[in-house]
C-alpha cells in the first residue's frame, strides 16, 4: 500500500495505491489524520483509482474519516474508485454519506461549492 498526499486550500487529497484491508486500513487512517492535523485542512479527498481490493476494514476507515472531517466542519469525497472498490462502496451504502467524483479536481470544486453554499 502506498499513499501520497497533496493539499489544495483546506482540502487534503490522498492518492491511495494498493489494497485496503485489515493490514493497511489503520495505517491509512493514521496517515490521513496526521496530514489533516499538520496541514490545517478540514476536508479530505480519497483518490481510490489505484485500489485493487477493499474489505470491510476499508469501509470502517472511510466512515471514521467522514466523522473526523465532519467534526472539523469539512467534507469527505471519494474519487475514481476502481470497479472492485466501487462495488463494495455501493453495497455498503457509503455513497449516501460521501459524494463520489470522477477526478480530484472535480471533488475540490464540488467541496468548495458546498462550503460556499452554506
Amino acid at each position: 500500500m502506498d499513499i501520497h498526499f497533496r493539499k489544495r486550500g483546506k482540502i487534503v487529497i490522498a492518492e491511495i495505491e494498493g489494497d485496503i484491508d485489515h493490514h493497511t486500513a489503520d495505517g491509512i487512517r493514521r496517515m490521513a489524520e496526521r496530514e489533516l492535523y499538520i496541514s490545517g485542512a478540514d476536508s479530505l479527498v480519497l483518490d481510490m483509482g489505484g485500489v485493487g481490493f477493499m474489505d470491510s476494514s476499508g469501509i470502517g476507515m472511510i466512515i471514521g474519516r467522514y466523522k473526523t472531517v465532519t467534526a472539523l466542519g469539512g467534507r469527505l469525497a471519494i474519487v475514481n474508485p476502481s470497479k472492485e472498490a466501487d462495488r463494495i462502496l455501493s453495497i455498503s451504502g457509503i455513497y449516501r454519506l460521501v459524494r463520489s467524483y470522477p477526478t480530484a479536481e472535480d471533488a475540490v470544486l464540488g467541496i468548495n461549492q458546498e462550503v460556499q453554499a452554506q
